[in-house]
């Protein structure tokens, strides 16, 4: 069909595109999220088709754009030439077809390529992080008996926990700088697989074309590489929590003032339920 075409009308998914090239056909991307915009971009960079805003895009933009498409011949050579390079890349230009004819000609044994390496699989990013945050908090209450021993008080007896906190006789801070590293991981862990899970719902889409295109091309990056969201996002929550202490520092002077030890310990262990969903995000 795309070879009886003069332009193809696409939201830039890539196979589209590379489709659309090997046929030697420009293109109107009108890119929506995710790597589509990268890939408009790209289109444009080669001169082999023109981009359109799709919330700009309105009949008179469209007929405009495929117009100079049809006017231009440069659009379609350009797309023929860059066609003719997508087709030979990476060794035989149809090595497909050849393992087609050679299966129904005798020739081919196994429906399959005879050369090639099996992808190399995918890292569990979310679940090593989530294994790291609760080798951290295990051996942080194995090693330290003065957290064994505050950990009921906290749940069992707060006002003893609060008041050994306020007057300086149970400061871990030690613990509490592991337990700052655990949260701020967990935190991570947490958006980075919620954002993988609604990343495909209409809504998420929508608020993710109403991003600028440079933000837009940033979270495509983050989305493909979970480690990097994690680490993002955690740094960000380990900020968060690092200005609630500063605060809480601030905030206590008038009246029992507090060195910052005591504060991110009460900033802290008020935040135990995220390891929890953590777990069940896992």
């Amino acid at each position: 069909m795309l070879a009886r075409a003069d332009a193809v009308i696409t939201h830039a998914g890539l196979n589209t595109v590379l489709d659309a090239l090997e046929a030697g056909v420009p293109s109107l991307a009108l890119p929506i999220a995710f790597d589509q915009p990268g890939v408009a971009a790209r289109v444009v960079h080669a001169g082999v088709g023109l981009k359109l805003d799709p919330r700009l895009a309105s009949r008179r933009r469209i007929v405009q754009g495929l117009r100079r498409l049809l006017g231009e011949p440069g659009f379609a050579e350009r797309a023929r030439k860059l066609g003719d390079e997508v087709r030979t890349a990476g060794g035989a230009p149809r090595p497909a077809r050849d393992v087609v004819q050679g299966f129904y000609s005798g020739t081919q044994t196994v429906f399959a390529f005879p050369t090639g390496e099996a992808p190399a699989p995918e890292i569990p990013w979310s679940l090593l992080f989530g294994w790291l945050v609760i080798i951290l908090i295990a051996a942080s209450y194995a090693r330290s008996s003065r957290f064994r021993y505050m950990v009921p008080r906290y749940f069992l007896a707060h006002g003893f926990y609060r008041e050994a906190i306020r007057e300086g006789r149970e400061v871990l801070l030690g613990v509490s700088v592991v337990l700052l590293v655990a949260l701020a991981l967990s935190a991570g862990v947490f958006g980075s697989v919620f954002l993988e899970v609604v990343r495909h719902e209409a809504a998420f889409e929508l608020l993710f074309r109403a991003l600028p295109e440079p933000a837009q091309l940033v979270g495509v990056a983050l989305l493909a590489q979970p480690w990097m969201l994690v680490l993002l996002l955690g740094s960000f929550y380990a900020l968060d929590l690092a200005l609630w202490t500063t605060l809480l520092s601030f905030a206590s002077r008038r009246r029992q003032p507090l060195i910052p030890g005591q504060a991110l310990m009460l900033v802290l262990w008020a935040r135990w339920p995220f390891p929890l969903l953590m777990v069940g995000a896992m």
